[in-house]
């Protein structure tokens, strides 16, 4: 097992598109930031050969967070020494990982999802009203009350975590071209967009409907809605927090391809 050089670095991306959809976090911030880049999204990874050719690799970013793709076995050693934040990945790999650590902290959450692709091709765009609007075009005020809630409801923030981080990202979101909300006889109802995105594949995230909208098919129709107008992705993927999320996604056509580990920490941990 080895870190990762710049010399590296094209066979590290081949491998890791081998398993697209399951790296996308991964592809995304080396393709965004290069290898050991800047920020909290700043990526550095570890590889295992066996004949040469690369086996697994280990990602981890600058702020903690534990990428896996080693479908062979796990790569430990760079884990320990370092602050961890959390996991995410393929949770045949990520479990065992994580077993071995036995890592021991308050945690915001810890769970696994339904992870699901669709080919553009498969896209089923609900024939509904509304319209989408970007980010940032929406009321701010009322954007950082979603995304509080989201943050509360998906990851396990506290309510005053939540608030701050809010705060904090709705700019940076804002900022952001791939970021929509669906607005219905002139109210806004739910959001989506993309939270990475490489070679062809977007990778969709922060989907949400504020209580009061729910139940009606606007999450459904903003991210049909979304994907059908994101013409330069031929491929997407997602992560389901509910049942009710999966049946949604099913509804526009994806298709589950495996289950994908979410655990996140309170704070880092000294591993």
């Amino acid at each position: 097992m080895t870190r990762a050089t710049q010399a590296d670095l094209p066979e590290v991306i081949d491998f890791l598109k081998r398993d697209i959809c399951r790296s996308m976090f991964a592809l995304s911030n080396l393709d965004r930031l290069g290898l050991d880049g800047a920020g909290k999204y700043g990526t550095s990874c570890w590889i295992r050969r066996s004949g040469g050719d690369i086996t697994d690799v280990l990602s981890i970013t600058n702020n903690g967070i534990v990428m896996p793709q080693c479908p062979t076995e796990p790569i430990i050693a760079p884990i320990f020494g370092r602050k961890v934040a959390g996991f995410v990945g393929p949770a045949e790999q990520c479990r065992p990982l994580m077993d071995l650590l036995k890592i021991d902290g308050p945690i915001n959450v810890d769970r696994d999802e339904p992870q699901f692709e669709l080919a553009r091709a498969d896209l089923i765009v609900p024939d509904a009203g509304g319209e989408l609007i970007p980010f940032r075009d929406a009321p701010r005020d009322l954007m950082i009350q979603w995304l509080t809630q989201y943050s509360q409801e998906a990851i396990g923030m506290t309510a005053q975590d939540a608030a701050n981080s809010a705060a904090a990202a709705v700019d940076g979101i804002a900022a952001d071209p791939e970021q929509w909300v669906l607005v219905v006889d002139g109210v806004p109802v739910a959001k989506t967009g993309f939270n990475a995105d490489f070679d062809g594949v977007a990778q969709i995230g922060g989907v949400f409907t504020p209580p009061e909208h729910r139940g009606r098919g606007y999450a459904r129709r903003a991210v049909a809605m979304h994907l059908a107008q994101a013409a330069e992705f031929s491929r997407f993927t997602l992560f389901a927090a509910s049942d009710t999320a999966a049946r949604v996604y099913k509804s526009i056509g994806f298709k589950r391809i495996g289950d994908w580990t979410l655990c996140l920490y309170r704070s880092p941990i000294d591993v």
